[in-house]
């Protein structure tokens, strides 16, 4: 999982990655043009054939994956596939919790949606006549309305300045307010909310002071901003990144809705974020939502033993109260060849979740060499006890096996 810091040389680097790394089909990729997109949209999409997997070259969660990933593609295009698949477990969580399913969602609106990083599943399950993106970049939203046939929305740098006469019933913000300085976090989170229909949610992340960087320290007010972001052209004084306390967002949310309620999920969204929600009916009954944001994990690597195997080693651990990891599955050319389970102790995962139920989440596990070739795809992916599955590595046995 990518977390968010300061890009040295950004721009410099980005040219430079696309003189080295073109792209095939003129500024997009897909499942059309790249064999490991593809195989992430059969293994992990219910409908594969009515997917649009396309992916801008213009869009920035891809593009700071390209460069985390040293201009891999395929790594790149799949980090941001399961970011979006993993936002939609969440949103389809809540959909259910609270409005019996997408059917009865009228109206919904992806603020700072960026290219869709989540619109792309959303279309899955809700019709595009009923979903409004928004977002400050005008390509972004044009290149939403173009693939995803959504109503589009280009958004302002200051929420006064902000018209809309729409209502919402459901407004998701993925990673917005962890980029907001105090004034700009406070009155999106009012315009937003003003937006909600009377049985309308809101739903936001933020980066909580648990995962502050160490040499940080938190100010007294309970909100630290930074003047550092991965955005290519927005000022850093206006949108860098931001570290909060519960009690800062509950202080906000009280001012603005007269009342402390709300829902959290530490780490909810990409095991990173934590997940608000404010509901406009006062009477919102929060205690039977119990988000699951699924398994996270990672392979911290694969190699080629004397015994002619290929292993892999990692770990997966699952912090939900009442959810665990029901399997690791390894897929080879479409085929199961191994499962496990975690049995060994990470004490390194319990102490970077700061929960004990990382403790035992190390794997280990291998497929004979003999039965596969170099450029077939494999895919290691966990399943929790609630069936939500998430891909932790992904590509051709080549380039995984180092």
């Amino acid at each position: 999982m990518i977390r968010k810091g300061s890009l040295i040389s950004w721009v410099r680097k980005i040219i430079q990655q696309r003189k080295e790394f073109p792209n095939p089909m003129k500024g997009i990729l897909s499942a059309e043009n790249n064999m490991i997109i593809k195989a992430f949209v059969q293994n992990q999409i219910e409908n594969p054939n009515t997917f649009n997997s396309h992916i801008s070259e213009n869009d920035e969660m891809y593009l700071f994956a390209l460069q985390h990933f040293k201009g891999d593609i395929d790594r790149a295009c799949i980090e941001l596939l399961t970011t979006g698949k993993q936002s939609m477990d969440i949103m389809r969580q809540i959909a259910q919790w609270n409005f019996d399913g997408f059917a009865n969602i009228a109206a919904m609106l992806d603020f700072a949606g960026g290219y869709g990083r989540l619109t792309r599943f959303l279309i899955q399950e809700l019709l595009p006549q009923h979903i409004w993106v928004c977002d400050i970049y005008e390509d972004a939203v044009k290149f939403q309305q173009k693939q995803f046939g959504v109503h589009g929305i280009v958004s302002v740098r200051d929420p006064e300045d902000f018209e809309s006469n729409k209502k919402y019933d459901c407004i998701f913000i993925a990673s917005l307010f962890s980029h907001l300085p105090e004034r700009e976090f406070i009155d999106w989170l009012k315009c937003l909310y003003n937006l909600l229909t009377p049985e309308g949610l809101l739903i936001f992340s933020v980066h909580d002071v648990g995962v502050l960087p160490p040499g940080l320290k938190m100010e007294e007010k309970g909100i630290l901003f930074i003047p550092e972001s991965e955005s290519r052209s927005l000022d850093m004084s206006d949108y860098g990144t931001t570290y909060v306390t519960e009690s800062f967002v509950g202080t906000v949310i009280r001012e603005i809705t007269g009342e402390p309620r709300y829902y959290r999920k530490k780490r909810g969204l990409w095991w990173f974020q934590d997940v608000y929600i404010i509901a406009k009916n006062p009477n919102t009954n929060f205690r039977d939502l119990d988000l699951s944001p699924g398994p996270p994990g990672y392979v911290d690597r694969c190699i080629l033993t004397d015994e002619n195997q290929i292993l892999f080693e990692g770990w997966a651990a699952d912090f939900s109260r009442d959810t665990f990891v029901k399997d690791i599955q390894i897929i080879v050319d479409g085929k199961l060849l191994k499962r496990c389970l975690p049995t060994d102790e990470r004490p390194d995962i319990a102490a970077a979740f700061q929960d004990e139920k990382g403790l035992m989440s190390g794997f280990s596990c291998s497929i004979p060499r003999s039965i596969v070739r170099p450029s077939d795809i494999g895919i290691v992916k966990v399943t929790n006890s609630r069936n939500i599955e998430h891909v932790i590595r992904m590509g051709t046995l080549e380039s995984m096996v180092s």
